[in-house]
């Protein structure tokens, strides 16, 4: 039930997303319902597989580009900002 991304709804199950830390450093993500930890290699860029289940794919859902998110991991606070979506 993967649909292209909508803005109006924002980021849901499917999305390809890019995200960049507070040091400037991208990873790209792709928000499946299932094979959380999976590394795809896509067009020569990794990409790693998250769900809506893990901290970061709940923080994830209904974002848009440009948007920031937080999520804590170890007691560690991280941020990334979303610079695209697709």
């Amino acid at each position: 039930d993967a649909q292209p991304y909508d803005e109006a709804q924002g980021i849901h199950r499917g999305a390809l997303l890019t995200l960049e830390n507070s040091n400037g450093q991208q990873q790209k993500l792709f928000l499946a319902p299932a094979g959380a930890g999976l590394k795809l290699d896509v067009e020569g860029q990794q990409v790693t597989v998250i769900t809506p289940r893990a901290p970061l794919g709940q923080s994830l859902l209904g974002k848009r580009e440009e948007d920031e998110v937080e999520i804590v991991v170890a007691g560690s606070r991280q941020g990334f900002s979303i610079i695209a979506v697709q």
